[in-house]
């Protein structure tokens, strides 16, 4: 099974459940809003196709971490939203603007959190 297969079929396991994004936290609601992320190792440095490295995201999501660590993703991810929104909206690309701000929120709020924490 080649990896796209494995990944279509690793997120049609998953569409029925409630899931929470692994990247900002949110519910994901929609099958639409749904996307599988190289969670631990991007795809672009070898990560695999699999169970082991996949986790359910938003799409937006996924696509403002692009080839970011996780690690650089944890301390900017509010930051790489809030870029990827602008730029959607100047380009009149269609998105639901009201659930990337609370992606958008809830990283800020867990990121103001981790460093009173740390």
């Amino acid at each position: 099974m080649d990896r796209k297969a494995i990944k279509r079929l690793w997120l049609t396991k998953l569409k029925d459940k409630a899931l929470r994004c692994a990247l900002c936290g949110c519910l994901i609601e929609a099958r639409k809003d749904l996307n599988a992320d190289h969670y631990f190792t991007p795809k672009s440095q070898g990560g695999a196709s699999d169970e082991t490295n996949l986790r359910p995201v938003h799409k937006w999501c996924n696509t403002a971490r692009a080839d970011h660590s996780l690690k650089d993703w944890n301390a900017h991810g509010a930051e790489y939203l809030a870029r990827l929104a602008t730029t959607w909206k100047n380009h009149r690309v269609k998105y639901n603007a009201i659930k990337v701000a609370k992606s958008i929120a809830n990283l800020i709020k867990e990121t103001q959190r981790n460093r009173t924490m740390g």
